[in-house]
């Protein structure tokens, strides 16, 4: 882990501060196993601080890893919104022309393909939505070495013609703006900023109730989050947004104002700006 060889080195010429930030994700590998626990915990005495990106992050650290409470600080990441934009002209009706899926429904995916990410629980929700009357398509901007994996599973789903795979895409902002709902079904995540992303462009949000998914959207005022790993509470959810049932009170403008105050990327810096500060400010 580099972070245990980063912090060793530098404890061992005496860097005057030392500050490590924290992904959690409780998908991953290394949780809970006993070495990685004690290695993580060893990350934490060496540092001065510990910035955790969500709450969820913040809260594993005290409970799990016994970090002392005043050591640990919650910093959510922030966008750049100058490069959230879409391009110029009618770029909704531009992508659907170019994707063939000009008269359809679209939900879209963005993610590495990886099974933290949720893909299997979504196809299995897919396979139950393809009775809905309504035509739909699910676009998956993504790339991983289990493309063809999950290539494969769409197809044993009976769902290979409802999904496209479009790999790695540099144009988001514009699929985002294309799409009519954004879908993140993952079952572990540390944050989830790209849910932030969506709502700052105006797209209605559909995600899992993980991680730190709740400290970004707000279910039922600007999006609707379903239980981790329910094929069946996101069927449905996902239904609802194919009949037009679903209703937020706090979508469009009020959804992108919230973003701007809560994940802006200038004001992460300053926070971050302000630990460094406050720890150099200390007597050696």
């Amino acid at each position: 882990d580099p972070s245990v060889v980063g912090l060793v080195a530098a404890a061992l010429a005496r860097v005057p501060v030392r500050v490590l930030t924290r992904h959690y994700s409780n998908y991953h590998t290394r949780i809970n196993r006993p070495v990685h626990v004690a290695l993580d915990r060893l990350c934490t005495r060496l540092s001065h601080r510990v910035i955790a990106v969500s709450q969820e992050t913040a809260d594993h650290l005290v409970r799990v890893e016994r970090a002392p409470r005043e050591k640990v600080v919650t910093i959510h990441n922030g966008i750049d919104f100058e490069r959230i934009r879409a391009s110029n002209g009618d770029v909704r009706n531009r992508i659907r022309e170019e994707l063939g899926v000009r008269d359809v429904f679209l939900f879209l995916v963005a993610g590495r393909l990886h099974p933290e990410k949720g893909y299997d629980v979504l196809f299995e929700a897919l396979r139950g939505l393809r009775s809905a009357g309504k035509a739909f398509c699910v676009l998956v901007a993504g790339q991983g070495r289990l493309m063809e994996h999950y290539k494969a599973l769409a197809a044993k789903r009976g769902i290979a013609d409802r999904v496209r795979f479009l790999g790695f895409r540099r144009d988001l902002p514009d699929l985002m703006v294309a799409a009519d709902v954004f879908v993140l079904p993952s079952v572990a995540e540390s944050f989830g900023l790209v849910l932030a992303e969506a709502l700052y462009l105006g797209l209605p949000v559909l995600a899992s109730r993980t991680g730190g998914i709740p400290e970004v959207i707000d279910d039922g005022v600007d999006g609707t989050l379903v239980p981790s790993g329910d094929a069946q509470a996101l069927e449905d959810a996902l239904r609802s947004q194919l009949d037009g049932a679903v209703s937020l009170s706090g979508q469009g403008d009020l959804a992108r104002r919230k973003v701007q105050e809560r994940f802006d990327f200038k004001q992460m810096l300053k926070r971050y700006e302000a630990v460094y500060e406050q720890l150099l400010a200390r007597p050696s």
